[in-house]
């Protein structure tokens, strides 16, 4: 059976076999990614995972995984042709064609010196290699290190140590020596060639020359009879990857992959396969787990070893977006975008013809019966089925003579297999033809989930070609009433499903079990699957939840210190070592669980790991029969293949950027010495204001490090991606500045802290406040002294002191109308001025700006008689000056005015003119100052005894306005007063004011809260 399969997909479909395996990845950086040249020269990691990087001439960089930082001799570098760099005993080293710069911590110190092309570094010593033999690192200047006397007049390329002798390679030839640490001792050469490059394989020494090809010595055998490897030639470096295969870098042709046991040729990069130029300058291993290839003209790139398989259009893929996948017996099939179907197996990639009438349909769902056959489901022409059937076919052979009956037809039946397909669709009983999720039964039926109409379970018969044993589950059988969107069989046959509602429930023996919406704000249910008596349920923003089989209901989150890269689960799957296997928007996560919801560890890929397709998409998941997994995104079709070695993921060290009080940076302190140690930065008592910049550099995953602070012992903040934090208005002290990171891949890092102590003002010192209570006791003494005296006047100063406060309540109280009925002069002066450019202009909107300005000013006046009123009232204010000021403002604004009150606004009491300040501070400071078109809205509600108010901008940030304004003397005297009022109305904190923000921290707008007493006319 399966032999006549493979036949008739080789008779019947056509074969693609362009499939490109990407085992072996390589990125580039180019100058679009900021590069200031492309000739590179070298490459290195320091101690906290930046990757510095040497140009000829363009000076130095430092990458973080983002972006470049450029050093050149503007900042110091004694030159921009660098041609090495090594990093040291927490020092840059960096050699030029003019000397030598090291670089420790923000400042570069020169040494004057020769053309430095190569460094080297033995027993914590630094050697230079140059035109004319080799100069060491002593007492930090650069000295001439004789070794032989032609060597010192030669030009070295390259040193290496194989355990016992020095090995070094020249422009004239091959030298061995016992030392480097006396001159000349057991300097021997083997032989004359210009040698260029140098490296050890399971013990031999591989010495490469320029045009003449690569020696192979056996230190411990005859050196005087190497084995000659002839290819390529026109070498400039070279390396060992892997511990088997030896790359040999040209500068025309890239690089050659020679293999160590065999010495046979394994591959090629250049410019056919990823290379962007064949000059290659240097081959880097060990640096963040990668082989890193430099070139002279084309960028430097990162090479890596990945166990992901991609197929898209390119491949022999029928299209990129894959929209469905199933496993079959012999492969596995894909459906792509629109009505697209493939079968992938040893063979390659083939296309599988579907009938005409489906070409304008998408199949969003596949599964295979126990038979084999493909069940297709389809957005909106029901269900498609395909696959092999045997036809029965009568044949009339020849005639024969029976003795007793006389002539007789001889009917032989012919047995043939064929290629068929089937529609099954409304008309033969389905719910609906739109199609979500199909899943086979153990019992050869076939469940069907609809996008809203339930699910129906059905047997076919295709002899009959008619549906048999239909059952549908609807809302009448107790079906959720959402659009189903996972639907997933377990061991004893019960179909589970999730839908876009939260909802979760099953069938069983005909009868439905729904446990209701289980899903935080009843998120939709994107992916199931079963492990170990549990489902696993994936949310579309709620993460990965899990709970028992018997109790679906008592669900808990999977989490731990590494939460999934992603909360919007499209995709889940365990393989056959128990792993759970995540797909997301963001690539997929490799889950190992400690528990049924503890997560051990996690291990992210994503582009930068092989994973190009990023974007998965639900129903796109499946494992074929020989363990590997399959992964279904918008960008193609990804396999993963276990048990190849993934690449490790290599973080820096957290550390301190920066530290900035009152804005400016501490650049006299070395931050190194301050993190984690005992030191307390002491400060003014005005230096309340400091600012921190911290990172953990990780160059394969720069986007994966997130951070969380804290201030004392106050709780950690929120994980973020924000790797600054400011604090202003500190208390008088000892503080301690916390911060930690984590990487998705390798956990959370050891914290760093930073200690400061803010001294106290004289005037708040213990002695000063006991010296003023001392003296207060002597004035109080003083005063009971003279009460005697006072008390007869005590009468008439009482009297007094009543007529004065008296007087005074009235001046306030006149002094309140007197703010009621100000009206800003500087807007009145705006407003009639844009009366008198209008009578010209735009006449039409002068006397539509009349009409609501004399509103205004009426409302104004007549509110400010009285001492409370209406809420309706208030509005009405509000509106009319709103539309003032969108009338005269240049920049347009919106605004909304809601109300969620238990009280008829009629009814409600207010003071007058309490709102009026706020909304010109939002219009004024805000929305004028702001980025985006201008948003202002107004909210009001009852909660308890109070009401509540709230005005929300979209503007620049109170914060950030009141930073502008510190730079005028203006200052807004209603807000201060309006403050006081109702502070005197509601008591302490009954106004709040606080900026909107992102989650990247940025500023989105300020919102002010308030709260009077409720109060109603009756």
């Amino acid at each position: 059976m399966q032999l006549k399969y493979l036949i008739l997909f080789l008779t019947f479909f056509f074969i693609k076999t362009s499939l490109v395996a990407q085992h072996n990845q390589l990125r580039a950086y180019t100058i679009k990614d900021g590069l200031p040249q492309s000739q590179i020269t070298d490459l290195v990691t320091d101690d906290l995972g930046y990757l510095w990087v040497a140009t000829q001439g363009g000076g130095l960089c430092r990458f973080d995984g983002v972006e470049f930082q450029v050093w050149n001799h503007r900042q110091g570098l004694v030159s921009n042709v660098v041609n090495a760099v090594s990093f040291m005993h927490n020092q840059l080293f960096v050699a030029t064609n003019k000397g030598l710069s090291v670089k420790k911590e923000k400042v570069f110190a020169n040494i004057d010196g020769p053309n430095i092309h190569e460094i080297f570094e033995f027993d914590s010593e630094l050697y230079f290699a140059t035109a004319k033999g080799l100069f060491a690192y002593k007492k930090e200047q650069i000295e001439r290190y004789s070794l032989h006397a032609e060597i010192d007049e030669s030009r070295i390329n390259d040193v290496i140590f194989d355990g016992k002798f020095y090995w070094i390679a020249t422009n004239k030839g091959l030298w061995r020596l016992d030392s480097l640490s006396e001159t000349g001792k057991g300097a021997q050469k083997i032989t004359t060639n210009n040698f260029v490059a140098l490296t050890q394989a399971n013990s031999y020494i591989y010495a490469a020359t320029y045009d003449d090809g690569t020696l192979v010595f056996d230190p411990n055998g005859n050196h005087h009879d190497p084995i000659l490897i002839r290819e390529p030639l026109r070498i400039t470096d070279m390396a060992l990857v892997d511990d088997n295969e030896l790359w040999i870098a040209t500068d025309n042709n890239g690089i050659t992959i020679v293999d160590t046991q065999t010495y046979d040729e394994k591959g090629h990069i250049d410019d056919g396969n990823g290379l962007q130029a064949g000059n290659v300058h240097k081959i880097i291993t060990g640096v963040h787990d990668a082989t890193w290839v430099t070139t002279l003209g084309g960028g430097f790139y990162k090479y890596f070893q990945n166990n992901f398989t991609h197929y898209d259009r390119d491949t022999g893929l029928r299209g990129n977006r894959v929209a469905a996948l199933n496993t079959s017996k012999n492969g596995v099939w894909v459906a792509t975008e629109g009505a697209k179907l493939s079968f992938i197996d040893e063979k390659g990639i083939h296309d599988i013809s579907v009938p005409p009438y489906f070409y304008e349909t998408k199949i969003k769902t596949l599964t295979t019966d126990d038979q084999d056959r493909l069940w297709a489901g389809t957005d909106s022409r029901g269900i498609l089925l395909h696959g092999l059937e045997k036809v029965y076919e009568v044949k009339k052979d020849s005639t024969y003579v029976d003795s007793i009956v006389g002539y007789q037809v001889r009917v032989d039946s012919l047995v043939k297999e064929v290629i068929k397909n089937y529609i099954i669709d409304r008309s033969k009983g389905l719910l609906s033809d739109r199609v979500r999720v199909l899943e086979a039964g153990d019992d050869n039926s076939i469940w069907a989930a609809t996008y809203a109409k339930g699910i129906t379970n059905f047997k076919y018969d295709i002899v009959k070609d008619t549906v048999v044993t239909l059952q549908n589950y609807g809302q009448k059988e107790g079906l959720s009433k959402g659009s189903i969107h996972a639907m997933k069989i377990d061991s004893i046959g019960r179909v589970w499903y999730g839908t876009q509602s939260g909802e979760l429930g099953y069938v069983h023996n005909t009868t439905v079990k729904s446990f209701g919406a289980v899903t935080p704000q009843n998120l939709p249910i994107q992916a199931l699957c079963f492990y170990k008596d549990r489902v696993y349920l994936g949310t579309a923003g709620a993460g990965i939840w899990s709970a028992p089989l018997e109790d679906p209901t008592a669900l808990e989150l999977l989490k731990e210190r590494s939460n999934t890269y992603s909360t919007i689960i499209n995709q889940l799957l365990f393989d056959d070592q128990g792993v759970l296997w995540v797909g997301t928007e963001r690539g997929i996560d490799k889950i190992i669980l400690e528990e049924y919801h503890i997560i051990r560890s996690l291990k992210h890929f994503g582009k930068e790991d092989g994973f190009i397709g990023v974007e998965t998409v639900p129903n796109a998941i499946t494992k074929d029969h020989n363990g590997a997994l399959w992964f279904g995104t918008n960008y193609g079709l990804t396999k993963y293949e276990p048990g190849a070695i993934m690449s490790k993921n290599t973080i820096g060290k957290l550390h301190f950027e920066d530290v900035q009080v009152g804005y400016q940076s501490l650049d006299t302190l070395t931050l190194n010495d301050w993190s984690n140690k005992e030191k307390v930065l002491q400060l003014n008592p005005e230096q309340t204001q400091l600012s921190f910049t911290y990172k953990m550099v990780d160059v394969n995953h720069p986007k994966a490090v997130q951070y969380r602070y804290r201030l004392n012992d106050d709780t950690w903040s929120p994980w973020g991606g924000a790797n600054r934090q400011s604090f202003s208005g500190l208390r008088y002290g000892k503080h301690i500045f916390q911060v930690e990171a984590r990487d998705f891949s390798k956990g959370d890092s050891i914290p760093i802290r930073f200690q400061f102590f803010i001294r106290t003002p004289w005037y708040k010192k213990p002695f000063t406040i006991w010296s003023a209570a001392l003296f207060t006791l002597a004035i109080l003494s003083i005063i009971g002294i003279l009460y005697a005296i006072t008390e007869r006047q005590k009468a008439k100063i009482v009297e007094k002191e009543k007529d004065r406060l008296l007087n005074e309540n009235k001046i306030l109280e006149l002094e309140q109308k007197a703010l009621q009925l100000q009206m800003n002069p500087h807007f009145i002066f705006n407003v009639l001025n844009g009366i008198k450019a209008m009578g010209l202009s735009n006449p039409q909107k002068m006397n539509t700006t009349i009409n609501s300005f004399a509103v205004l000013l009426r409302e104004t006046l007549y509110n400010s008689r009285k001492e409370k009123i209406t809420l309706a009232q208030e509005l009405k204010t509000l509106r009319k000056y709103i539309e003032v000021e969108q009338l005269m403002t240049d920049k347009e604004f919106t605004y909304a005015i809601t109300t969620n009150l238990e009280v008829d606004v009629e009814e409600l009491l207010i003071p007058p003119m309490l709102v009026q300040p706020f909304v010109e501070n939002a219009i004024r400071h805000g929305i004028r100052k702001g980025q985006d078109a201008g948003i202002l809205q107004l909210n009001f509600y009852t909660k308890e005894s109070y009401l509540y108010g709230e005005i929300t901008d979209n503007g620049m940030g109170v914060f950030a306005s009141q930073e502008a304004k510190k730079k005028t003397d203006h200052q807004s005297v209603a807000l201060k007063v309006t403050r006081e009022r109702l502070e005197a109305i509601s008591g302490n904190n009954a106004l709040t004011i606080q900026e909107l923000k992102n989650e990247d921290q940025t500023i989105t707008g300020t919102q002010v809260v308030f709260r009077i007493p409720l109060e109603t006319e009756f």
